[in-house]
């Protein structure tokens, strides 16, 4: 009797185990799961990501200054010339 219930206590081990590395492998091969690689590699193209952002921001604020500077000129001339004809 006692031998019987040392089986059954391994094949309840053994079965267990099956058990859980199928439920595991299932999980790596269905899941969700990003390895330390994949995440570096997101961190990475989130870094050159932001770097081209803030670049076309920095250009779109030069490009607005250069706007806003050329009408600043325009509106000193139109000054200048009501001022000419004075």
């Amino acid at each position: 009797m006692i031998m019987h219930t040392r089986v059954y206590g391994q094949v309840f081990a053994v079965t267990l185990l099956l058990s859980l590395m199928g439920v595991k492998a299932a999980s790596d091969y269905f899941g969700t799961f990003v390895t330390q690689d994949e995440a570096d590699g997101m961190v990475e193209e989130a870094r050159a990501e932001r770097g081209r952002w803030v670049m076309e921001m920095e250009r779109n604020a030069r490009v607005e200054m250069e706007r806003r500077e050329g009408a600043v000129r325009e509106m000193k001339g139109m000054v200048e010339e009501r001022r000419g004809r004075k």
